[in-house]
């Protein structure tokens, strides 16, 4: 009996999750319906075309982005997130941006109206990155709405069902131990 009750609560939570590419629009020609994707692990997200953009997972209950990078132990889940100095992420974190997609696919999360992609930026390491996603204004740089495709999830592409899991579990312990605070 507790096997079957573990089972429908993991189909019922799992029945949230779903396959999502970003993409942004600009008022730029250039810069709309350019994918979205990090430019290495827990790094800035940069535009990129239609074919290099990361397919991620939306869980519309917990409100997060989210991809999961694999370690020598276990799936490590990135979330969509803002780090100190400005600059949008995939990221380990306990602090991701908690996001709702509209009907029409913009993502709506607090600063969302403050996104724009600077080109050649230097990240943390001193390497260049192109059209990186920040949230403020600096010369050559241009505002841009963030949208979500979502993709069929007959697709084999993206996180595993055990990250998924994983990722839900330690959002609700630390919801739980904020909420005591």
């Amino acid at each position: 009996m507790k096997l079957l009750a573990i089972l429908v609560l993991v189909s019922a939570t799992l029945a949230t999750v779903s396959k999502v590419a970003l993409f942004v629009k600009s008022d730029s020609s250039g810069m709309t319906s350019l994918g979205v994707r990090p430019a290495n692990k827990e790094a800035s997200l940069v535009l990129s075309t239609k074919e290099e953009t990361l397919v991620m997972r939306y869980d519309s209950e917990m409100r997060i982005i989210y991809a999961s990078a694999v370690t020598e132990s276990m799936p490590m889940p990135l979330l969509f997130a803002i780090d100190g100095s400005g600059v949008y992420k995939l990221k380990a974190t306990k602090h991701p941006h908690f996001v709702t997609i509209a009907d029409n696919g913009k993502l709506e999360f607090e600063g969302d109206g403050d996104v724009y992609a600077v080109k050649n930026m230097l990240d943390d390491d001193g390497g260049i990155e192109c059209n990186c996603l920040v949230n403020f204004v600096v010369d050559g740089s241009g505002p841009v709405e963030l949208y979500a495709k979502f993709i069929p999830q007959c697709e084999s592409r993206g996180i595993t069902d055990q990250a998924v899991i994983l990722v839900k579990l330690a959002l609700r312990k630390l919801l739980r131990v904020v909420l005591t605070y």
